[in-house]
């Protein structure tokens, strides 16, 4: 029995870790306040590092935004305990998180139709 994973799973594996990658960049561009073009210029950038230019890769990484880990799921006792701390520190809230993940994911799949209008 071998021990070697075969060279497509090898290939589907690391798509996979760049597709998150640069699902997490989207979301982070818009925690930071970025708009929906500065999202795709950003994202789109390093997609084409790595040969990933077609409409279909581009929703490949917005979908890959829902494997992302997401905010725990916390009482609203929890909540407003740390919401100002949270604020005093500059960290965003679980729903301000969920916004910015909401607003990558838009701006991506918007790319992704822009680019197949212009084909």
């Amino acid at each position: 029995m071998s021990d070697q994973v075969p060279s497509a799973a090898k290939d589907d594996h690391q798509r996979q870790r760049i597709l998150e990658g640069l699902g997490a960049m989207a979301v982070t561009v818009a925690e930071m306040g970025g708009t929906p073009q500065q999202i795709a210029e950003t994202v789109g950038r390093q997609m084409l590092r790595f040969e990933l230019v077609t409409p279909d890769d581009v929703l490949d990484v917005a979908a890959a935004i829902s494997l992302l880990p997401q905010p725990l799921n916390e009482s609203a006792e929890h909540r407003e305990r740390a919401r100002p701390i949270e604020k005093l520190l500059g960290v965003p809230s679980p729903e301000q998180l969920l916004v910015a993940t909401l607003a990558a994911r838009e701006a991506l799949e918007e790319f992704a139709r822009q680019l197949r209008q212009s084909q």
